[in-house]
Order: C-alpha cells, then structure tokens, then sequence
C-alpha cells in the first residue's frame, strides 16, 4: 500500500513538473520569436497572458504539495513566492494594461522563465533519480541573475503603478486612493518578507 501510494505520488511529481517545464517553454518560446519578429517586446501581452495565467495559477499546487509533505518545501516561504506571482500576474499584469508597454514587464518574463524552466526540469528528473550536471547547475545558478533581476522588474512595475495612482488621485474618498494604498502594502509586504 505504502509502494503504490509513493508510486502514484512520483507519478504526480514527475506529471505536475513536466507540464510546468514544457508551460514555461511554451512561454519563452512566444516571447522569443515575439521579440524576434516584431523586435519590441510592446505587444507581446495578448500573446503570452493565457499561458502566463494558466501556469502560474497552476504553480499554486505548489502550497498544497508543500503543506500536505508531498515535497520537503517549506509552506511559508512556498505561500508568499506562489502568491506574488499570481499577484502580479492576476492584480498587476491583467488589471493595468499600461505594465505591458513597461520595461518591467520583458524583465520578469526573462527572469521567471530563466528560473522555472531549470527548476521544473530539475524536479521532473529528480523524481526519475536523474540529476544531469548542467540542468543541476542551471537549477542552483540562474537565479544569482535571474532573482535580481525579476525582483527590479516587479518592483519598476510596482513604482509606476503608484506613480499612475498618485498622479490620478481626484480626491480624499475617490477609490484610486484605496488602491494606492493597496498597492504600496503589497509592495512593502512582498519585498519586506522576500528571502534575504
């Protein structure tokens, strides 16, 4: 019983992993030929936006894998990386069509697929007891680039938000004040608890 349920278990992983490498793939390979074709990547937005959501929001099984022991991740730190992102992805990225012209934008596509594309692949062949040299060290050294860099990109399309807000405040009770406010407790709170 214990064989089959860790058996099913690794089929999960290795499935889960997998579709999440090959999602993030699918993700840089749009914005590759995006850039490649049109040489900006202004416009790419309406190209990338479904998968971007639909692999981000699927990463929010990473919480449940982690709060029910399926992976040794600790669920704090899991929680408040899965909930950023889809924060910036669903309240940012979706909401404000304006971040898709801002720099801020090419810089968080670059990092976060620069880091999930090692990381799925990584995880799907460790459950298969494989641990290729190069995709190991993609997995512990991309984000020595890619961490700092997405991390500006999201705090660039953070600023300008608030920016936005404030230049568009009318009056003490209009409701672009609450967002401001919403905005920059995000801000402070995300970047407040990020792993040092």
């Amino acid at each position: 019983m214990v064989t089959e349920r860790k058996g099913a278990l690794n089929i999960y992983l290795l499935l889960y992993n997998a579709v999440q490498f090959v999602g993030w793939s699918y993700i840089l390979s749009i914005f590759a030929l995006y850039l490649q074709e049109s040489g900006t990547y202004i416009g790419v937005w309406p190209y990338i936006a479904t998968p971007l959501k639909i692999f981000q929001t699927l990463a929010m099984l990473e919480i449940i894998n982690s709060a029910l022991g399926f992976v040794p991740s600790p669920l704090f730190t899991t929680a408040m990386q899965i909930l950023a992102r889809n924060f910036f992805v669903w309240l940012v990225l979706s909401q404000y069509p304006e971040t898709h012209s801002n720099i801020g934008l090419p810089m968080i596509l670059i990092s976060w697929t620069f880091s999930e594309i090692p990381r799925y692949l990584y995880y799907a062949l460790n459950v298969l007891k494989l641990s290729p040299y190069f995709v190991t060290w993609s997995r512990y050294s991309f984000f020595i680039v890619t961490q700092p860099l997405g991390v500006l990109g999201e705090m660039i399309l953070i600023c300008s938000l608030l920016l936005k807000q404030k230049r568009d405040l009318l009056n003490p009770l209009n409701y672009t004040i609450i967002e401001y406010i919403m905005i920059l407790s995000m801000l402070s709170s995300f970047y407040g608890l990020s792993p040092q």
